[in-house]
This record gives C-alpha cells, structure tokens and sequence, in this order.
C-alpha cells in the first residue's frame, strides 16, 4: 500500500513536539500559579485552577506530560 501523505510524515517526531508543547503549556500554567499566588491574584489564581483540572481530565492518562501530583504541588504552596 502506498503512503497518502507525500512526502510521508514522520508521526515519531510529530507526537515529540506535541507532547513537548503540551508539556510546556503545563509548565506556563504551573509558573502562572506560583506567581498569581504570590501577588495575590485570587481570580486569575482560580482561572489557573480552573485551567489544571481540565488538564487532568485530558492528561491524567499520560504521567509524563501531567503529573498526578499537580493538586498536592498547588495545596502545599497554598499552605505555606
């Protein structure tokens, strides 16, 4: 069978740059936490939150790119 793509996709490296721009939009997200919280924007601070459970439901499948732990990671920054 012939390829239907010319010339043909490399889907290995095409998967590559998506897991890393999803990974790094988790990442944005995650800074964006640290630095709302710490200047006390509380709204934005929830939109953050708001943006990570969304995440979860999407990634939760796939530990490498959205870690479980992000709901712990937020609650121990919250509390100190």
């Amino acid at each position: 069978m012939e390829c239907l793509v010319n010339p043909k996709l490399d889907t290995e490296k095409i998967n590559d740059d998506v897991v890393t721009l999803v990974k790094n939009h988790v990442e944005k997200v995650r800074t964006e936490v640290d630095s709302n919280w710490s200047q006390r924007k509380y709204q934005e601070l929830n939109h953050n939150i708001m943006d990570l459970r969304m995440m979860e439901d999407n990634f939760k499948s796939y530990p490498a790119i959205f870690p479980s732990s992000w709901n712990d990671w937020i609650v121990k920054k919250v509390e100190f």
